[in-house]
């Protein structure tokens, strides 16, 4: 310090502070009070350019036949030995336990803490609490979430029921709900164990997302649907919905509600695989009454997505009335019809159809077909990139916007190779 500090040194009144000359410059220095106002203002990012990146890399390989795990020929045998018909016809599952899994502890602390979370997210933008309250008010309305009578309930311990957290996320390309409410069944309890943790994954049986696109596009009359609300019309046994609680309320001045959830629910680990093989027992239960409709099931969905077709109109048109004959055994909804010929949209109902009739598509308009932009009007993918930010160009935002074009087909491979490239040299 000798050799920093130089003189003058100002002083003023002991409360104030003091200005010392130094070698480096003018330093000020002194007391400050003893409390401090501090503004804590914290902002989280989430960044997935990891995971978009492997997407990218992955999305063209030609995957391998494997074997099925021990855990997966289990969990399967397990939906087999479970699952039951309801009277109406849909169809009821139990949650696929894993053996030996370590106990949940207390869930509904956290859940709790999440939804405050939440609802005070909601009071800071009354767009985003209408659409979340809208949202909700049609899960109880359909019946797919029960409230409890907390009074009249008996003691059921943490190890056998949980509380899912929830929050929500829009869907910009929806053109029917564009808010969607999702549950978190991996928020971990009490004892460091989550729902998701306990549960069996199950394989994945839906055909690969090339295969399903390249028959897509052999059809002469190519024709999509999209499966309403999936998993919700797929019951969960009574005595597994204590596993689905949900916290809920409309407002801060009500009462906080606790709820079952009676269905299939997003965020459970093992929802995808019990969905998708509802679909294929629906598919083996009436393959003899609909054959054709059941091989689509088996070989053309993807998850909520029927992407298929057929060589001629009258075709199509059949395949069409037989899909929804089937699906209808189940309880189940096609909806959001398109097709690049409008005949085979004319006998459905509007609300039915994703393409409206006469078409009013330009080459600029398109709808979503498994990730796909597909144009009805001219059968032709369109594919779509964000123009770069202002912000500057750093390597990490040059490989994230690459990443982003969806290409499963290949079918602009001689422009994507040119980012792979770029990438290889970054």
């Amino acid at each position: 310090m000798p050799l920093l500090t130089r003189s003058p040194i100002i002083r003023g009144d002991p409360s104030l502070l003091i200005a010392q000359d130094t070698a480096l410059g003018w330093i000020i220095f002194g007391p400050t009070p003893a409390e401090v106002t501090l503004k804590l203002v914290t902002h989280l990012v989430t960044a997935n350019t990891d995971e978009i990146l492997r997407k990218f890399w992955e999305i063209e390989d030609i995957s391998t036949s494997r074997s099925l795990t021990t855990e997966e020929k289990e969990c399967n045998a397990h939906y087999v030995a479970t699952t039951v018909r309801r009277e109406d016809g849909t169809y009821q599952v139990r949650l696929p336990f894993k053996k030996g899994c370590h106990p949940l502890g207390d869930s509904k602390s956290v859940a709790l803490k999440r939804f405050y979370q939440m609802e005070r997210r909601l009071s800071r933008n009354s767009d985003l609490k209408r659409q979340y309250c809208a949202f909700m008010e049609e899960y109880i309305h359909l019946g797919h979430l029960q409230m409890i009578d907390l009074t009249d309930e008996p003691p059921v311990t943490n190890d056998r029921k949980y509380c899912l957290p929830h929050h929500c996320f829009m869907k910009e390309a929806s053109t029917t709900t564009k808010l969607r409410v999702v549950f978190d069944a991996s928020a971990k309890s009490t004892s460091g164990v989550s729902r998701n943790d306990q549960l069996m994954i199950g394989p994945v049986i839906q055909e690969e997302l090339f295969a399903i696109l390249t028959r897509w596009r052999i059809h002469v009359v190519p024709i999509c649907a999209d499966i309403k609300q999936m998993y919700r019309h797929i019951w969960m046994h009574p005595e597994d919905c204590n596993y689905q609680r949900v916290l809920w309320r409309e407002s801060p001045s009500l009462p906080l509600k606790e709820n079952r959830a009676l269905t299939v629910t997003y965020g459970e680990a093992s929802a995808p695989f019990q969905a998708v093989r509802t679909l294929h027992q629906l598919a083996q239960d009436y393959e003899v009454r609909y054959p054709a409709a059941a091989t689509v099931l088996r070989r053309d969905v993807y998850m909520d997505d029927c992407i298929t077709g057929e060589s001629t109109p009258a075709q199509a048109i059949a395949l069409q009335k037989e899909l929804m004959h089937l699906m209808e055994e189940a309880r189940f909804t096609l909806r959001k019809w398109s097709s690049s010929l409008s005949a085979v949209l004319e006998t459905l109902p509007e609300e039915l159809r994703e393409t409206q009739l006469p078409f009013q598509f330009n080459e600029n308009d398109s709808i979503k077909a498994l990730g796909l932009y597909w144009n009805p009007a001219t059968d032709e993918f369109k594919f779509t990139v964000q123009p770069m930010s202002d912000q500057t160009v750093t390597k990490r935002s040059t490989i994230s916007q690459i990443a982003r074009v969806f290409d499963p087909l290949g079918l602009i491979s001689p422009v994507t190779v040119r980012g792979k490239l770029l990438m290889q040299e970054l």
